[in-house]
């Protein structure tokens, strides 16, 4: 997903709302970059945006809603990618933030950064093709930990998640030191 210039990345494990939350911020008025898949220029720390069909296990909680387009397959939900709201981006972006998602978990914080440690861990385990990478990725994670602000978010109260992500780009994130 895309706000002013800057992408950020979300993961996660399987059916844990990825796609959900996407759609949410859609509405929120930020810009389709990609569902499952986000290219990613380790030399630059950008992302290419790669369109396709965003794709929900199940419809989304009120007061969100599929768009007219939606195509129902068995139990899923396709949403063409030219139907979604946003401005079509074609050029690679900066990533602001990995955020990986810690749905249900109603903690008292939506948002909290998380340790190197912790970041390479669930790059290793959710984000990265270890296939694609030297080592198994294990140096692609450590760098991309380094030089990117990684957070978890509570993405069990959508409207409170959107807001989250708008907050963790409001600020002039740094590079990680940590």
């Amino acid at each position: 997903m895309a706000l002013d210039d800057r992408a950020i990345v979300f993961s996660a494990p399987s059916g844990t709302g990825k796609s959900t939350l996407a759609l949410a911020l859609l509405e929120d008025g930020f810009d389709y970059l990609s569902d499952e898949l986000a290219p990613i220029d380790v030399q630059r720390l950008s992302v290419h945006p790669f369109p396709h069909a965003l794709c929900l296990k199940s419809p989304p909680p009120a007061p969100y809603c599929l768009p007219t387009r939606t195509l129902q397959t068995g139990k899923r939900y396709h949403l063409p990618a030219d139907s979604l709201r946003g401005d079509a981006r074609t050029q690679s972006l900066p990533i602001a933030a990995f955020i990986f998602l810690r749905p249900g978990s109603r903690t008292t914080t939506a948002y909290r950064p998380i340790t190197r440690g912790t970041a390479i861990a669930h790059l290793m385990s959710n984000a990265l093709n270890s296939l694609a990478h030297p080592a198994a990725g294990l140096d692609v994670a450590a760098m991309l930990s380094q030089a990117v602000p990684c957070f978890e978010l509570d993405s069990a109260d959508l409207g409170v998640a959107c807001q989250a992500v708008r907050e963790i780009l409001r600020v002039d994130l740094p590079l990680r030191t940590n």
